[in-house]
């Protein structure tokens, strides 16, 4: 990459750290020339996909969902930013949806918060951002409030001491 990226996918669920995100990009857009994107994906569990809704039930879920976007949209302009496109997905998977919009996209950033609304997965692992860190077809700024005490390593990931040669 030889320029700062022109177009950007911002991923966000209402959440706060996602309103950070968004409120992030906004000032980006504000300041560089980008094409801003911002998508919501409804993660819609498989029973939920495969009919235990009624078609009116689910449609209105989907409504609720649509408002979300909408709500994110207006906190880019907030912040001084033009959203070129507004994405709604459904899936099984936030992370899976965001990184095949990216590609299909061709976006050349993501940018998402570190913690999203389904408090103890996301608390514990942050699922959804890390599975797009990882997989994501280009660079991905996390957005974390400035407090926030950095997460607690899991116990099989704690650096080791090299030099010890009989671990216990």
């Amino acid at each position: 990459m030889e320029t700062f990226p022109q177009k950007i996918l911002v991923a966000a669920d209402g959440s706060s750290d996602s309103v950070l995100a968004l409120q992030m990009a906004g000032l980006l857009a504000a300041k560089v020339d980008v094409e801003l994107h911002v998508v919501y994906v409804a993660v819609l569990s498989p029973w939920v996909m495969t009919g235990t809704l009624s078609d009116k039930e689910l449609q209105k879920v989907k409504q609720q969902q649509q408002r979300v976007l909408d709500e994110q949209v207006q906190t880019v302009e907030k912040s001084g930013g033009q959203v070129a496109e507004a994405h709604f997905r459904t899936g099984h998977r936030a992370d899976e949806e965001v990184v095949k919009l990216a590609r299909e996209l061709g976006a050349e950033m993501i940018i998402v918060g570190s913690r999203g609304r389904r408090s103890f997965d996301q608390a514990l692992v942050g699922r959804d951002s890390d599975g797009i860190v990882r997989y994501a077809p280009c660079p991905v700024l996390v957005a974390r409030p400035a407090g926030r005490p950095k997460p607690k390593q899991p116990r099989n990931e704690k650096s080791r001491n090299p030099r010890r040669s009989n671990p216990r």
